[in-house]
């Protein structure tokens, strides 16, 4: 039986997920019902019926309903069951995921670590609940499902990190994070640089440290976590606004709480022109270790696109939150360490086929 969706966001996300869905070559059972966006005009700008987005797959042109994310009196009568949310952890998802939660099912990439679960602010000193908690509690409320926090970290490296450290003991488990020599386009730092005012392009790429990355995977560290500036080091790349001031936009991004603050991170302001030539590429990759007292375990990833790779996350998600529902599930919110794996196949009975 199909399975009708909602895309909130047309960021590089969810754009991948309206290119994927309309393919329906990987995922035939999930069908798109409508695209939600804060910027419909930008949409309609280059001369579509302003209702609509248009979606080619082969020259086959199809249409589906747009909406502006400040009119919940229209999106919430969508005939969906699941929405998927594509924005930004900084600023989008906080709101949206309450907002749409009181509606729809909703699956989301949020990736701000350190405030998925409760956590202290450092100015004033105040516990905080972490979003993770804000979305359990208003989901039993709601009498929704949903699975936040689930792309390909937090999301698949969530699980692999559990799975090694159950099956080793409790042995360190270490992540790292573009292991290429390129390194590799981080999405939710990408967007946390877009959102500062005077940031007219950004991008950043992570680099993993290669000696602490080998000596992990000759088990020769024990300590973990390990300091954020012995694992990777963050590089972003900014085209100011002509009326921006670089002095002030390179402290706003040294004290990003949960992106940059506490990281080695190098800024360069880069004309627009040699922005668009030269950083382009969507690539990500990174793995998940663990050399435990029987040997090592290791699981890897390599992306030629990350928003490709984030949007098929989710869209396997939003497959789980109504697989839950038909399975019983009470409602609330599913970290993947909840859920069993067979839930995110379209099939969960022919789970065995994969043993």
């Amino acid at each position: 039986m199909a399975i009708p969706v909602a895309v909130v966001g047309l960021g590089n996300v969810g754009k991948a997920v309206v290119e994927i869905l309309a393919a329906k070559t990987i995922f035939p059972d999930i069908v798109l019902r409508a695209v939600v966006t804060r910027r419909p005009d930008r949409v309609s700008a280059s001369g579509i019926v302003p209702d609509h987005i248009p979606i080619y797959f082969f020259g086959d042109k199809r249409t589906v309903p747009l909406y502006h994310v400040d009119d919940e009196n229209a999106w919430q009568e969508l005939p969906v069951k699941v929405v998927i949310l594509c924005g930004g952890s900084a600023t989008d998802l906080p709101l949206h995921g309450p907002k749409f939660l009181k509606h729809f099912y909703i699956v989301d990439s949020y990736d701000r670590h350190g405030q998925i679960d409760d956590w202290q602010d450092p100015a004033s000193q105040m516990w905080r609940k972490g979003y993770f908690r804000i979305i359990n509690d208003l989901a039993k409320k709601y009498g929704m499902i949903a699975i936040p926090c689930f792309g390909w970290d937090p999301g698949m490296f969530s699980a692999m990190r559990t799975y090694f450290s159950a099956l080793s003991g409790g042995a360190p488990v270490f992540s790292f994070y573009g292991c290429e020599e390129v390194g590799g386009r981080s999405m939710g730092h990408t967007q946390a640089l877009r959102a500062i005012p005077g940031v007219k392009k950004a991008v950043q790429y992570t680099h993993a440290n290669h000696e602490m990355l080998l000596r992990a995977r000759a088990g020769e560290l024990t300590d973990q976590p390990l300091p954020t500036e012995m694992v990777m080091l963050r590089e972003c790349f900014v085209v100011l606004e002509p009326w921006a001031d670089e002095v002030c936009i390179q402290s706003q991004i040294q004290s990003m709480p949960d992106y940059f603050a506490g990281f080695k991170t190098k800024i360069h302001f880069i004309s627009e022109g040699e922005f668009d030539a030269k950083h382009q590429s969507m690539r990500h990759d990174g793995t998940v270790l663990c050399n435990g007292p029987h040997g090592l375990m290791e699981y890897r990833n390599v992306f030629p696109s990350n928003p490709h790779a984030t949007a098929c996350a989710l869209i396997a998600a939003a497959r789980a939150t109504i697989n839950l529902e038909r399975a019983g599930f009470r409602p609330g919110a599913y970290t993947p360490n909840c859920i069993a794996p067979k839930y995110f196949l379209e099939d969960p009975e022919n789970h065995l086929k994969y043993v």
